[in-house]
C-alpha cells in the first residue's frame, strides 16, 4: 500500500510541473534557444510584423496596436476605398468587374445619346400627292403598252419621253422591240435607253397585255422585277405605278381572261409596291370608270382604249397627283 502511495505522490508532482511549465512558458524558451534566436529577436520580428500591417492596411504603427473590431466603421470604409481605388489604377486590365462596368456605362451612354438623337431627329413628313404644271413632265418616262400609246399621240407633253407599244408585255419590256417607238427612235431596247439617259420621273402601264399569262405570282414577280430594276437604272426618278386600266361592261361580259375582276385583283397587288417615298401608286381607273367599275362606254371605241377626247381626264388626274420633292 505504501509504495502504490508514492506512485501516486510521483505522478501528482509530474503532473503539477508540466502545468507548471506551460504557465510560465519554459518550453517556448527551450524552443527559441534551440533555433538560435533569443527572445529579442523574436520580439523584434513581432513588432516589424505589426508596423509592416500598420503601413499596408493605413493602421496604427510605431508600436500602438491596430485596432480593428474596435475602429471607426469610416476608416474602414476609407481604407477599403483606398485600397480597391488603388487596386483599380494599378491594375486596370486585370479589374474585368471595373472594365466591364466602365464599358456597360458607356453602352448605356451610348444608347442614350442615340435616342436623344431618335428624338431630337424630326419624323419623315410622308410624301404628299400635290398639283402641278405641264412642264412637271418634261424629264418624265412613259412605258407602256397601247393604252400609253394614246397618252403620247392626244396629250400635250411633248416634251416626254415614251417608250410604248401596241402589245408590249411584262416579260418583253425590256427585250428588243419588233417595231417602232413612239419616241421617234427605231427599234431602241428600253434597257440601255435607261441605263444612257437620267430621268426624275417614271410613268408605267402595263399588265392588259398579261392577263392570260402565268398566275397572279406570276404577274407579281415580273412587275416587281421590272421596278426593281428601274431603280437600279434610274436612283433619283420618281416610279409611278399606273393602274390597269379597266376594260367596258361589254368587253368584260365577253368571260375571256381579260375581265375587270382579273384587273381588279391584279391593281390590288399593285398598290403593295407603293413605298410611299420613291414609288407611288396611282388609281387611273377612278376617272375614267363608271359606278360599276367599269370602263366607262362612252369614253372608248374599243371597250378597251380610251376616245381621244377623254385622254385629258387621265391626264388632269396625273398633274393633280405629283410628287414634288
Amino acid at each position: 500500500m505504501n509504495k502504490w502511495k508514492n506512485y501516486r505522490y510521483l505522478f501528482l508532482l509530474l503532473v503539477g510541473g508540466l502545468i507548471c511549465s506551460l504557465l510560465t512558458g519554459f518550453p517556448l524558451e527551450l524552443i527559441k534557444k534551440d533555433h538560435g534566436q533569443d527572445e529579442s529577436e523574436v520580439v523584434e520580428t513581432i513588432s516589424m510584423s505589426a508596423n509592416s500591417v500598420d503601413e499596408d492596411g493605413k493602421l496604427h504603427s510605431n508600436g500602438e496596436s491596430a485596432s480593428i473590431a474596435g475602429g471607426s466603421d469610416n476608416s474602414m470604409d476609407d481604407n477599403l476605398k483606398n485600397n480597391a481605388a488603388g487596386n483599380m489604377d494599378d491594375n486596370p486590365e486585370n479589374n474585368i468587374a471595373g472594365n466591364n462596368m466602365e464599358n456597360n456605362t458607356d453602352n448605356v451612354m451610348n444608347h442614350t445619346n442615340a435616342s436623344d438623337d431618335l428624338e431630337n431627329e424630326e419624323p419623315e413628313v410622308p410624301l404628299s400627292f400635290c398639283e402641278v404644271s405641264d412642264d412637271y413632265f418634261d424629264d418624265a418616262v412613259f412605258i407602256g403598252d397601247s393604252r400609253v400609246v394614246s397618252l403620247y399621240e392626244y396629250s400635250d407633253w411633248k416634251e416626254a419621253t415614251y417608250y410604248c407599244s401596241s402589245g408590249m408585255t411584262l416579260g418583253g419590256v425590256f427585250k428588243d422591240p419588233t417595231g417602232r417607238w413612239k419616241d421617234g427612235n427605231w427599234k431602241v431596247n428600253i434597257a440601255d435607253a435607261l441605263q444612257q439617259e437620267q430621268y426624275k420621273k417614271v410613268y408605267i402601264m402595263l399588265g392588259i397585255n398579261d392577263m392570260g399569262v402565268g398566275d397572279l405570282d406570276y404577274f407579281m414577280n415580273h412587275y416587281s422585277d421590272m421596278v426593281y430594276q428601274i431603280h437600279e437604272w434610274q436612283p433619283d426618278a420618281i416610279i409611278y405605278i399606273m393602274s390597269i386600266m379597266n376594260v367596258s361592261a361589254e368587253r368584260d361580259a365577253q368571260g375571256d381572261y381579260i375581265n375587270n375582276e382579273a384587273i381588279r385583283v391584279r391593281n390590288e397587288r399593285l398598290k403593295e409596291l407603293d413605298n410611299g417615298r420613291d414609288t407611288f401608286y396611282l388609281d387611273i381607273n377612278s376617272v375614267v370608270c363608271d359606278d360599276n367599275g367599269c370602263l366607262n362606254a362612252e369614253y372608248t371605241f374599243d371597250g378597251v382604249h380610251l376616245y381621244a377626247q377623254y385622254v385629258p381626264l387621265w391626264t388632269d388626274y396625273l398633274k393633280t397627283h405629283a410628287i414634288v420633292k
